[in-house]
């Protein structure tokens, strides 16, 4: 009797447990919604700002970012140029941004939702061009040893590592959810995680966006917090919210590739 009335009582505190984390992660996840609302706020200060004739200092930047600006590809005030070189250039671009990603411990969903919104359109390249400066005047912030504020919270390189980390453990918490049991399997088993090994779902988020130079790695690990923050259903009603260019994920056999 006493036996079943335990095995009850903790069935129902895991229940209790399991609906906290739900509503925990939930509510930590920004919306793809709230994400670009964001982004277009961004384009249209910086917008202003260079209507105003002003310059947006970036502190340290990477020697593509000011060749790109220096050649005028990305120049808002000249229109979005139609040249050959494009998709070459937004490779560019787009391996500048996942690097400083990295580099400033940037939010995995925000990458997610960045990656998978932006696959190379050239009207997209005012988005690139800010998200680049943004991510180059952080990256020299923190190497001086400041802080610098968005969104109106002050970072620094130590509190957005702790971010990320939440983050990551935030993340771990909604496996059980989108993910049945065979698929979880699968995806322990293609990320080298042992089965019978311990805390394999933090262990599965803390491999995801970790090589900025494998694009497969990449794209992989942008599919697997897709479905996480169920961004497939969220997206697609950013063309008509936004204009905005949608891909949804796409399981991709992966191989070895790097950028050179």
């Amino acid at each position: 009797m006493d036996g079943s009335q335990s095995s009850v009582g903790t069935n129902i505190t895991d229940d209790l447990k399991s609906q906290s984390s739900k509503k925990i992660a939930d509510e930590d996840i920004p919306s793809v919604t709230t994400f670009v609302a964001g982004l277009e706020d961004a384009k249209l200060q910086y917008e202003k700002q260079l209507e105003d004739g002003q310059v947006w200092e970036t502190g340290a930047e990477p020697d593509e970012l000011r060749k790109t600006f220096r050649d005028g590809a990305l120049d808002p005030k000249l229109g979005t140029q139609e040249t050959t070189d494009w998709p070459q250039q937004f490779e560019m671009l787009r391996r500048s941004i996942i690097e400083l990603w990295q580099t400033c411990n940037v939010s995995l969903v925000h990458r997610t939702y960045f990656f998978l919104l932006f696959k190379g359109d050239p009207t997209d390249s005012i988005y690139l061009e800010v998200e680049l400066r943004r991510l180059s005047f952080l990256k020299g912030t923190f190497s001086l040893g400041n802080q610098a504020v968005e969104g109106g919270q002050a970072k620094t390189l130590a509190s957005s590592v702790k971010a990320l980390r939440r983050e990551r453990e935030m993340l771990s918490k909604l496996i059980n959810r989108r993910f049945c049991v065979e698929e979880r399997k699968r995806l322990y088993q293609k990320w080298g995680i042992e089965l019978e090994s311990k805390r394999r779902r933090l262990q599965l988020v803390c491999r995801l966006w970790t090589d900025p130079k494998d694009l497969i790695h990449i794209a992989e690990s942008a599919a697997v917090v897709a479905k996480l923050v169920e961004f497939s259903e969220q997206g697609r009603a950013l063309k008509e919210m936004f204009g905005l260019s949608f891909t949804p994920p796409i399981p991709m056999t992966r191989r070895s590739h790097s950028w050179k």
